[in-house]
């Protein structure tokens, strides 16, 4: 399934690279931070965007809507180091912030599992470290998101009966650690418009 994606984000080097530091002698320093190269790009997407999140039985059936974050290798040299892999995204209605969830993101949404050999993390030149978490669509409290929007009637061709949500638009914020030595990576806000068609309850008004 396609993801469409937002813009990247690139980050100054901030906390060295292992294997740019092994050749520096006790007595040398890093060069100011302005003159040091870019080495990690993040990217925060949403997977089938544009497409109804189809819920079943108050889960959401497939990958649509799921949040996928990507760490690309920027530097001239291979990143390695013991792995964290621990971060979290934050999802509000962009319109009722006070409806939102802290989504925890840890290893086990990793993709691109090669990368990882015992407790090292290894990301190649031009290299991108995956992960991706499908998540319930309810709110911190448990509220289904679709709660808080109209709902009406619709029809499978073969006559199964849902619900359609109004097109509402969420933001995301993420944040991920994943070397031990290195500070957290920040990624873009994203903004996006998302639609939900559930299975399985009555049409009813939205939560106020």
């Amino acid at each position: 399934m396609i993801v469409r994606t937002h813009s990247w984000r690139i980050f100054p080097f901030v906390a060295g690279v292992a294997a740019a530091l092994a050749g520096l002698s006790c007595d040398e320093s890093l060069p100011p931070r302005e003159s040091l190269p870019p080495v990690l790009g993040s990217q925060v997407s949403i997977v089938g965007l544009g497409e109804a999140v189809v819920i079943r039985g108050g889960v959401p059936a497939g990958t649509r809507g799921a949040i996928e974050l990507r760490v690309t290798n920027l530097y001239d040299e291979v990143l390695q180091d013991s792995f964290v892999l621990e971060g979290r995204a934050e999802i509000w209605m962009k319109d009722n912030p006070v409806v939102r969830v802290e989504i925890p993101l840890t290893i086990d949404h990793v993709v691109t599992t090669g990368l990882l050999r015992g407790r090292l993390l290894t990301i190649g030149i031009d290299t991108t470290l995956i992960m991706r978490r499908q998540w319930d669509h309810r709110t911190d409290g448990g509220v289904p998101f679709w709660d808080y929007l109209e709902l009406l009637p619709g029809a499978t061709m073969d006559g199964e009966r849902f619900c359609l949500s109004d097109t509402t638009t969420f933001v995301a914020r993420c944040s991920l650690r994943i070397f031990k030595s290195y500070g957290q990576v920040q990624f873009p806000d994203l903004e996006f418009r998302q639609v939900y068609q559930v299975f399985g309850i009555e049409c009813l008004a939205k939560t106020d």
